[in-house]
């Protein structure tokens, strides 16, 4: 049944039938198809003029009850987007309107293709969602993360913040970076150099003692100018102060093997000095006793004498330096050794210069020398009324307890750290002047001095003798605030071997002793010694000598000096070769280094004694006559 040109005019009809959207008409309570225009039936070729409404195809199914609700109200219904399938081709989306021609008891729909507008509607959507999903990554990324983000124009406006340093930064709202950062000229130049158009980095530390790393990015407008600076910044204490840290334990380290090369050096210089200094003492010696009393070259022979021992004296404080300087090893009380040379160190500093003595009742005992304790005391004290000059000041030497864990004693010097356990702290502070970085750098260098007179060994000393008992030093020092030195000592230290000496009887002395040593001068210098002494001397260059010597002359030789240190057969070798020819052999050992770096090494082998060089006529006489005995 088809719609009569009576019911509308044709030329309506003609113009709806060419229209860009689709048009059909329903007519009677069936809603059957009375007509529809080229396009409706271009994209939906089953349906057919006299079809029933919503009963071809499953699309028009689901709207035949708003028609039939359309045609018995009277009341038109528009539906935006509804999305249609069409054979062989992609969705397409209409809009519908369906209005009532209520003199003739049917329905117009209408309906516009809208597909574009859906399409490009929901690509925007998409856009828009992923833009938003991007925005809140990166907003999650920047609020959680170690980052602050910041835009500004030329006058430091903020155009744009992000991120959850921004409380570190401290902006506020509304104002200016210049404004903002007002009084701190560091921040002012970065943001001036900024806005010149340099893309750069910048270290800004933070009020609260964090470090932030900033990148500083220009943007340019157009014409060329600065439209806008973007920085980024980015959280770096922790690398900042991780960085710091291994370059203070790079220093600490090199410091450390400087000081060890140092003292490697110091005693092998002692140790050869020792040697002149033995052939000096003894040829004095042995003039000294073949000279009658009044003789005109006595005095100066004296004089040979006392320098040799204040050459001796240098010797010893490199030794200390060099951590070989422990002579007597026994328990030591610090609080004993402190009072003992209270009253002579206040009468050795100034009288504005207040000392002071804080001691605990108890205080576990080290092991050490008495007089190498002395030493460090002394040039502690001695350096502490120093660095206060002629002003009032305070020293106060203090004494205590301090258990070495898993920090190893702190920042050390000489040792990267120490070994875990109990430790007997010595502390000397001072009120002085203090110390720079400059000057605590080198301190402990060996002839370095402040001072316009002394040769600059004091602490250097120090160090060796603390370093030499298993011990290490700790330094505190602010220029205008005064040092405090840390020295920390093992509490029940390890045991050395004693040296032995004593005062010579004045008996003449009687035997053949057999001196070994490979050094000529030190050898011919101790038989002269011997000799003067009453003793017949034998003497060999070497180990292999002695040896064969001693065999020669059977039981005839009473006891041997040996030198330790000698190329071929070492002193060791050489005693253990003499004990297989007369297992009672009585030893003398003598060498150049100290005589605790020769504990661990003699104390198996027993011998009778042992001489540091240089050594002194009574020196040797008491240990000859200790082997003897």
């Amino acid at each position: 049944m088809g719609y009569t040109a009576g019911a509308m005019d044709r030329r309506i009809l003609a113009a709806l039938d060419k229209a860009p959207a689709t048009v059909v008409l329903l007519s009677g309570p069936e809603l059957r198809y009375t007509w529809m225009n080229e396009l409706f039936r271009k994209l939906f070729p089953r349906i057919q003029v006299g079809d029933a409404f919503g009963t071809v195809t499953a699309q028009s199914l689901q709207f035949r009850a708003l028609a039939e609700r359309v045609l018995q109200t009277g009341e038109a219904a528009v539906l935006h987007e509804v999305e249609v399938e069409l054979a062989g081709r992609d969705d397409v989306w209409f809009d519908l309107l369906v209005h009532p021609v209520q003199a003739e008891g049917s329905l117009v729909v209408v309906g516009t293709n809208v597909t574009e507008v859906v399409k490009s509607r929901r690509a925007l959507d998409e856009q828009a969602e992923r833009t938003r999903l991007a925005e809140e990554r990166l907003t999650a990324l920047l609020d959680r993360g170690p980052f602050a983000v910041v835009s500004f124009d030329g006058q430091g406006r903020v155009l744009y913040s992000a991120g959850g340093q921004l409380r570190d930064v401290g902006l506020t709202a509304g104002e200016t970076l210049f404004e903002q950062y007002r009084d701190d000229p560091g921040i002012l130049g970065t943001l001036r150099r900024a806005l010149t158009g340099e893309a750069f980095s910048a270290l800004l530390p933070r009020p609260n003692g964090r470090i932030a790393e900033v990148h500083f990015s220009p943007v340019r407008a157009e014409g060329g100018g600065i439209d806008q600076v973007v920085a980024i910044g980015i959280d770096v204490t922790a690398r900042q102060r991780a960085q710091e840290e291994r370059a203070r334990i790079q220093e600490k380290m090199l410091q450390t093997q400087k000081l060890e090369s140092l003292g490697v050096l110091a005693g092998g210089i002692a140790h050869d000095f020792n040697n002149l200094l033995t052939v000096i003492q003894g040829n004095a010696a042995v003039a000294l006793a073949r000279l009658p009393d009044g003789h005109p070259v006595r005095e100066p022979i004296d004089d040979i004498v006392g320098a040799a021992h204040r050459a001796a004296d240098l010797t010893r404080q490199m030794l200390a330096y060099s951590g070989r300087g422990r002579f007597e090893i026994r328990p030591l009380d610090l609080r004993q050794q402190v009072r003992e040379i209270a009253n002579l160190l206040r009468s050795s500093i100034p009288k504005k210069v207040a000392l002071r003595i804080d001691e605990p009742p108890y205080l576990p005992t080290v092991q050490g020398d008495p007089s190498q304790m002395h030493q460090v005391v002394m040039n502690l004290v001695l350096n502490a009324a120093e660095a206060i000059g002629e002003r009032d000041g305070d020293v106060t030497v203090g004494l205590g307890e301090e258990e070495v864990g898993a920090e190893g004693g702190g920042d050390l010097v000489g040792r990267e750290r120490l070994a875990d356990g109990r430790y007997v702290r010595l502390t000397v502070s001072d009120t002085g002047t203090g110390m720079d970085e400059k000057v605590r750098s080198r301190i402990f260098d060996p002839f370095f001095t402040t001072k316009s007179t002394g040769r600059g060994l004091g602490l250097a000393a120090v160090l060796g003798i603390v370093r030499g008992h298993g011990g290490a030093l700790r330094i505190d020092s602010t220029p205008g605030r005064g040092t405090r030195f840390d020295v920390l000592l093992p509490a029940a230290g390890a045991r050395a071997y004693p040296a032995k000496s004593g005062e010579p009887s004045a008996s003449r002395g009687r035997g053949t002793i057999l001196v070994i040593d490979d050094e000529e001068h030190v050898r011919v210098a101790t038989a002269r010694l011997l000799s003067a002494m009453g003793y017949d001397v034998l003497e060999a260059s070497d180990g292999e000598q002695g040896a064969e010597i001693f065999k020669l002359r059977g039981g005839t030789v009473n006891a041997v000096v040996l030198d330790l240190t000698m190329p071929h057969l070492s002193g060791e070798e050489t005693l253990a070769l003499l004990r297989t020819i007369d297992p009672a052999v009585r030893v003398v050992f003598f060498s150049g280094y100290a005589e605790n770096e020769l504990a661990e090494r003699l104390e198996p082998l027993h011998p009778a004694a042992v001489l540091h060089k240089p050594f002194t006529r009574q020196q040797l006489a008491a240990a000859v006559e200790a082997a003897l005995a």
